[in-house]
């Protein structure tokens, strides 16, 4: 007998809810569910900005220990001045090497990049001004196995990992942690859109994940603009 796969695939999907469905899963959802709201788990911050993330995990989880790393000054002077439990603030960013770098700042502070803008940069992000070079500063940069070493941490429970562009950078800083699986939770934001130079795709992620063995666990918070992806965040799991 001949079956229409399609056809049989499109019946049985109805009669099988809990299994198949549609997903639309915010970050937040996601990490409610992947940790206890009272679990004592490490969180690394990175790309910090002003603490905005640093509030959202203290809210979610009370007993976590939060380590936000932000290098660009200003949003660092705030940061600083969160008033949360467990909480440290520090003004340098994670990359591939330590050093002393050049960091790109913009009209936007969220958009500011260890990577320049693209010049398509505005358009694909519908005329954003933000996105507009404004300063280039030289800002301090680590490496994450090294701060983990000097300051005796052996593991890290979740990464987040929001630096515009440069979050491969952030990764193999990272190698010897991911190379044991020592991190349990990472989350990138990754620019889809052509926006900063030297940017790498979605492909990119799921080929280096795969390579230490993580899996992906969910695309969240995607972020649509005349009808082309421009942004998403990726889960990915150590089991």
């Amino acid at each position: 007998m001949h079956l229409n796969f399609k056809k049989f695939f499109l019946f049985f999907i109805p009669f099988n809810k809990k299994k198949y469905s549609k997903v639309n899963v915010s970050s937040r959802t996601l990490l409610s569910r992947l940790f206890s709201p009272d679990s004592q788990i490490i969180i690394f911050d990175v790309g910090a900005h002003r603490g905005q993330s640093a509030k959202r995990f203290r809210k979610l989880f009370k007993n976590a220990k939060i380590f936000s790393f932000e290098p660009f000054p200003a949003a660092f002077n705030q940061l600083k001045l969160l008033k949360i439990d467990n909480f440290r603030a520090f003004n340098f960013g994670f990359s591939d090497r330590t050093e002393m770098r050049n960091f790109c700042v913009n009209k936007g502070s969220q958009t500011n990049s260890l990577l320049p803008l693209n010049k398509s940069a505005k358009a694909v992000w519908g005329g954003n001004d933000a996105l507009t070079e404004v300063a280039r500063i030289t800002c301090e940069f680590r490496k994450v196995d090294e701060f983990c070493k000097v300051n005796s941490i052996d593991s890290i429970d979740f990464l987040k990992i929001d630096v515009q562009g440069a979050e491969f950078k952030v990764l193999q800083g990272a190698h010897e942690l991911l190379h044991e699986k020592k991190i349990q939770v990472i989350q990138i934001e990754v620019i889809v859109g052509d926006t900063y130079e030297g940017q790498k795709p979605l492909s990119y992620y799921f080929q280096l994940f795969e390579s230490y063995g993580y899996k992906l666990k969910m695309i969240c918070d995607l972020v649509e603009i005349d009808g082309n992806l421009v942004q998403a965040d990726l889960f990915f799991t150590s089991v």
